[in-house]
């Protein structure tokens, strides 16, 4: 069988313990993991976790702090794996749209009403004053009009007022070539797209899992390990679990160590190894190679969902930049939704409803339009 067949069957077998009740199965495996190498230890009399907990020689405190960071790994596995991690429904979509509405009236409160270049944020990224295009029009009141999804879309069509440094710039591919210039079912011209199986304009940063069969909140992954999606509302269960059982794995990994018995001792010493010394040795290596695995795929996952946290990206994003609709036009360095350090530390630990990221997508364009682009006064 050729490589391609192998990994067809990998994917069957992951597809099978995601569907179909083999969820259960999955987090009974982890649990067995989690609950059956600690009692391992706990059962081997040469182990300090026996002597700890068992024997009492002092040190009962630090078994104690072992079965209490398990028991924090276990509670946060749980959690991610239970927590809604955002799949999108009407109820969602209303309250996300009460959100952006409330952020287009303050910023429309805070435009600038001179005679500069008006970038306002409705149903638009931004509004150019071009020198020979003037796209941003007045109404009676000379005050600024803001332009609809189709003004924009067929502006740029019929003017060709699009540069290739514009970032917000969404080409023809992406907008309905229909005369009344609806958004195809694709993309529309801020990068969200329309989910054909849910029947729904997605929020911007969100997926269609084929594996759950929803569209989730600023999609992440679908881990095959937890049974469900990482997203919005589970990834920092998803980041605490990686970080417990990363401790408990270097615990666990260290009192094996240390529990193996020792081939140097005096010949009295050896009449005592008996049939039972033996068959822990053969558990602790058992136990010393699920926990090098283990310990091998949680650290690299750690580190990079602890990067991913600083920068308020997900995988998917860092991982399929060059097919998101709305980051494939930027340049690699730029991240439209970092906030600051701590806003997004902040934003990805202690959010407990889901962020509008339009908004910040679309303030995020405009500041790197400013940037780029010349003030123009009005004529």
């Amino acid at each position: 069988m050729g490589s391609g067949g192998c990994a067809y069957l990998i994917k069957k077998a992951c597809h099978c313990l995601t569907c179909g009740g083999g969820e259960y199965v999955v987090r009974f495996i982890h649990t067995a993991f989690s609950i059956g190498i600690p009692s391992t230890l706990l059962a081997n009399k040469r182990s300090d976790l026996h002597s700890w907990l068992i024997l009492y020689d002092g040190s009962y405190v630090f078994g104690f702090l072992y079965f209490g960071l398990l028991l924090a790994s276990l509670i946060f596995y749980y959690c991610a794996c239970l927590t809604d991690p955002g799949y999108v429904d009407q109820k969602t979509l209303a309250s996300l749209a009460n959100d952006e509405d409330d952020e287009e009236l303050f910023v429309q409160r805070s435009t600038n009403k001179q005679g500069y270049t008006s970038l306002q944020m409705s149903d638009t990224s931004v509004s150019f004053n071009h020198d020979s295009h003037d796209i941003s029009s007045k109404d009676e009141n000379n005050s600024p009009a803001v332009l609809d999804t189709g003004d924009i879309a067929q502006t740029h069509r019929n003017q060709g007022a699009h540069s290739s440094r514009d970032p917000t710039y969404t080409s023809n591919d992406s907008v309905s070539n229909s005369a009344d210039n609806k958004p195809s079912q694709e993309a529309d011209v801020d990068g969200t797209r329309f989910c054909r199986v849910c029947n729904i304009q997605q929020p911007l940063r969100s997926r269609h899992c084929p594996d759950c069969k929803k569209c989730v909140l600023k999609f992440d992954h679908h881990c095959p390990w937890l049974s469900t999606c990482v997203g919005e509302n589970n990834h920092k269960y998803f980041w605490l679990f990686l970080l417990f059982i990363n401790v408990v794995i270097a615990f666990s990994m260290w009192l094996a160590v240390r529990s193996f018995p020792s081939f140097t001792t005096k010949d009295k010493e050896k009449d005592d190894f008996s049939g039972t010394d033996i068959a822990f040795t053969l558990l602790n290596i058992l136990s010393m190679l699920i926990l090098v695995v283990g310990g091998l795929s949680t650290i690299s996952l750690f580190g990079f969902h602890s990067y991913l946290m600083f920068t308020n990206q997900t995988t998917w994003e860092s991982v399929s930049r060059s097919r998101i609709s709305y980051l494939k036009r930027l340049r690699d360095d730029d991240n439209p939704f970092h906030l600051g350090y701590c806003a997004n530390i902040y934003s990805f630990c202690c959010r407990c409803t889901p962020k509008q990221w339009k908004s910040v997508y679309r303030r995020s364009m405009s500041a790197s339009t400013l940037q780029s682009q010349p003030l123009v006064s009005a004529a």
